[in-house]
């Protein structure tokens, strides 16, 4: 896979459902912990080459992994990705002006954090799919 495609993923993974500290922790939390363990954890060790830590949130409604990379944050910094994140982040500089391939990947990582697909039962058009996307982060 190139390897912008594997940043914008990541990035779009981070506007989801990331949050990334002053002391160089970065982590993302879910509820679908198959999603962490087969796709989010293998993504930061390919690309970083971190070991990736995973727990299950206090509350036990999801779990969360996290990592810590002083470098790490600075590149997502440097994209515009810091946290808190509501209402403070766009799409980096860089995603925008770059190939399809790696808009549609940052897109992907977006909605594998915070999109859905839901069908509906509807009168007039029976199992009618709606896909939706609920963000709070992105201006």
């Amino acid at each position: 896979m190139n390897n912008n495609i594997e940043l914008a993923y990541f990035a779009g993974l981070m506007c989801g459902d990331g949050y990334v500290s002053k002391q160089g922790q970065i982590e993302i939390k879910s509820d679908c912990f198959d999603f962490l363990q087969k796709i989010y954890v293998p993504l930061v060790k390919t690309m970083f080459k971190k070991q990736v830590k995973t727990s299950k949130a206090n509350d036990g409604n999801y779990f969360r992994c996290y990592f810590y990379s002083k470098r790490i944050v600075k590149l997502l910094r440097n994209w515009g990705i810091v946290s808190p994140k509501t209402y403070t982040i766009s799409i980096p500089t860089w995603i925008k002006y770059d190939q399809y391939s790696t808009k549609n990947s940052f897109i992907k990582g977006v909605f594998d954090t915070d999109g859905s697909i839901v069908v509906r039962k509807n009168k007039s058009i029976l199992n009618y799919p709606t896909i939706s996307l609920h963000l709070r982060s992105c201006n």
